[in-house]
């Protein structure tokens, strides 16, 4: 398994913070279907191909508006506005079976491999 975490400048007012993590030569994954937040789901182990993979990763920028100053040359009481975005967002599973046959899980309708996350699903925020 392999994690990674970077800040990159990308202006004096502006950052990103990006994550990443790949798990990789694994015989074994356990799924639990999603029932309920209080209720426990099915648990199924699925025995796998050490060619099987899971790699997530996403990139937020933050970056401070700094508000104009006024007329007596001080800036708003409101403070520095912030936003922050999602640059990008990978959510992807590659399970393949023993003999390196896609494996499909009995809730994903899209197959074995997932390429990215619907944006409605991804908040954009001012604050």
């Amino acid at each position: 398994q392999t994690l990674r975490y970077e800040l990159v400048e990308v202006s004096p007012e502006a950052w990103e913070v990006r994550a990443s993590m790949r798990k990789y030569l694994f015989q074994q994954f356990v799924a639990v279907e999603e029932v309920g937040l209080d209720e426990p789901g099915k648990v199924q182990v699925i025995e796998c191909s050490m060619d099987s993979q899971i790699f997530r990763s996403c990139a937020l920028r933050f970056e401070l508006h700094r508000q104009p100053l006024d007329s007596s040359g001080r800036r708003s009481d409101l403070g520095e506005p912030l936003s922050v975005d999602v640059q990008s967002l990978v959510d992807r599973v590659e399970l393949l079976d023993v003999s390196g046959r896609p494996v499909r899980l009995a809730d994903d309708s899209r197959g074995s491999t997932t390429e990215g996350t619907a944006w409605k699903d991804v908040l954009s925020r001012r604050i």
